[in-house]
This record gives structure tokens, sequence and C-alpha cells, in this order.
């Protein structure tokens, strides 16, 4: 019998909650009121898509909002500004808000809650100098993005001690641009692009530097968005023939189609394609994945289209550890016969 679907959509009930920290069951959808630019009160008062993250326990969320204010918002205590021009997010623990201050073309920053300070990360060696800060580590000590050289931009990872150190390239690679980091800091994603413009997923660490992911289909690209705990597992986008697909990477099995992967461990997908891996949990137990359905609609004449919509997913997957090395055991089995 296959797995009743534990997806549910972040454009509904499950998102709002997870944000405004209450019950599914009891408060349903609850808005955020954020504050709005005063001389543009037609500004809006929503996050900017891809320009907010929430801590791990969902009580604190941190971005730039439409109105043009970078902003953060605790459960407990709405919502407030912070003194950066665009916030990208928040580390794990809630303390520590990363992005990018005023200036041009803007140097990588990280604001204390505690201390109610900012503080600029520096930049890359450069004669043109920018960074630009997109993903933390639990507790902000460990900060990972892209800045400029004058070999083009690079993926770098900053820490208090050791500075901003350029993550440098793939073989043959022109540049590079960090999109992750694990929770223990020793990791960092993101991709790394070819002369004529394809990515490559790449996984950095100390020991290893960075190595490439591959790809779910040959000749195509890939990026890697997020990690779990210690980078034993990511999640990111691929090309496939016709479009594109998230996918669930583990050094064992090399980069596997997240679609394939939850449907092998029976999950009824409830006609979900998903096609970006955006985030996955430190226990690896929950994905943060884009996706769409495809559903009919009357077009007015007797007949019906197929109308494509969009939405962003969390997929809660049940004993993550066991089920995870079953299915991707499984998966790596067939690319094996196939072969």
């Amino acid at each position: 019998m296959r797995n009743k679907t534990f997806i549910s959509s972040m454009v509904g009930v499950a998102a709002a909650a997870a944000v405004a920290g209450t019950a599914l069951a009891t408060n349903g959808i609850t808005q955020i009121p954020l504050p709005q630019d005063p001389s543009n009160p037609d500004s809006g008062n929503s996050f900017k898509v891809g320009s907010a993250t929430l801590s791990d326990d969902g009580q604190v969320l941190a971005g730039r909002g439409d109105s043009g204010f970078s902003m953060l918002w605790t459960a407990s205590g709405g919502a407030q500004t912070v003194p950066m021009a665009y916030a990208n997010g928040i580390s794990g623990n809630g303390q520590v808000v990363f992005g990018t201050d005023a200036g041009f073309p803007g140097q990588a920053n990280r604001w204390s809650r505690s201390s109610q300070s900012a503080e600029g990360l520096g930049y890359l060696p450069a004669s043109f100098q920018g960074s630009f800060a997109f993903a933390a580590n639990t507790d902000g000590s460990v900060i990972a993005g892209a800045g400029f050289t004058d070999n083009g931009t690079r993926a770098f990872r900053w820490t208090s001690a050791g500075g901003m150190q350029d993550l440098g390239t793939l073989a043959g690679d022109a540049t590079s641009w960090a999109n992750g980091v694990s929770k223990d800091g020793t990791t960092v994603v993101g991709y790394s692009t070819s002369a004529d413009y394809v990515n490559h997923a790449f996984r950095w660490t100390a020991g290893a530097g960075m190595v490439g992911l591959g790809e779910l289909a040959a000749g195509q690209w890939s990026d890697a968005n997020g990690a779990n705990a210690d980078g034993s597992l990511i999640v990111g986008t691929a090309g496939v023939l016709g479009g594109n697909s998230a996918f669930i990477w583990s050094a064992a099995t090399g980069m596997v189609n997240l679609n394939s992967y939850l449907t092998l461990n029976g999950f009824d997908l409830g006609g979900v394609t998903f096609t970006d891996g955006l985030a996955i949990s430190a226990d690896g137990s929950t994905i943060l994945a884009n996706g769409f359905t495809v559903v009919a609609l009357d077009d007015g004449n007797g007949g019906t289209y197929d109308q494509q919509v969009n939405g962003s997913y969390i997929i809660n997957l049940p004993t993550p550890g066991a089920m995870a090395l079953l299915g991707l055991a499984g998966l790596a089995g067939a690319r094996r016969r196939r072969a």
C-alpha cells in the first residue's frame, strides 16, 4: 500500500502556520503585519520571494519586504526593521540576519539581534569589489555567498577567524556561486559555471575542496541549494529533457531525481512534479521544494484545457534515515542495472 502523501503546500495552511508559529488545526492562516513604506502605501506588506528564511524552530523570520525594508519578524514580538539594505535570511538559531549593505555594488553583512549591531564581512581581492551573503550555519558564525574577483564571481565561505575565503571553481569553469551551507558550517553548496554558461552543482569542504555533484541527464546543468546538518545530504535543481527536476544527493548514490526517490519509497505525489529542491532540514527529515500540478479548466466551449499551477511544498519524510538509505540504494542499484 502506498504512503498517503506527506506533502503540504507552502502557499496554503502549512506555510502560514509555520511562519506564524501557530497550530495548523486551531488557527489556520494568519497574516503577518509588516511595516510599509509611508511614502508608498501601495508598496505591499509581504516578503519578497527568495529573500526570506525561517529559523529552525519556525519562530523567527528575516528578509526583505515588498516595501523595500529589510525586516525581522518573531512570533512573540512581531516585526521590526533591520538596518541592512538587502536582508536574505536568518541563521538557524534565529539570532543572525545576513545579507548585503547599501553600498554599490554592496558588501556582505550580518546583523546580530543580541547586540543590535551590523558587521561588514569584507571582500575578496578585486579591483572592483562587491560581496553578497546568501546563507548561514546554525549560529551565524559561518556565512556563504559570492563576491567579485578580477577573474569573475567566486563562491566564498566566511568566518570571523579566517575572513572571506575564495572557494574557486570546478576545473575548467569560469565563475562560482554559493547558495547554502550545512548547519555545522563545514560544507558549502552551490554551482560553478562554465565559460558557455552551464552550471554544475558543487559541494565544498576544507578537506576535499570543490567537488562536482554531477547531473541528472548527460550534458545538462545542475545547481545545489541546501544541505543537511553535516552536508551528507544535498538538495537542488537539475536540467532534464524538457525542463528541470528537484534532486537529492548523497555520496553513496550520487544525484537522484527527487520525484523518483519519493515514488520508490511509496509516496503518492498527488499529481505534483517537483522541479526545485530548495532546502533540507538538519536531520534530513524535511525538504522544501518547488513544484507544479496540472489541472483541467473549463474552456467555455464545452471542453477543457490544461493549466499548470506552481507552488512551494514542504515534504515530510517518515523515518528519514532508514528510508533515505533504502530508497537511494534502490535507485543506485537501478542506475547500475541500466548502465
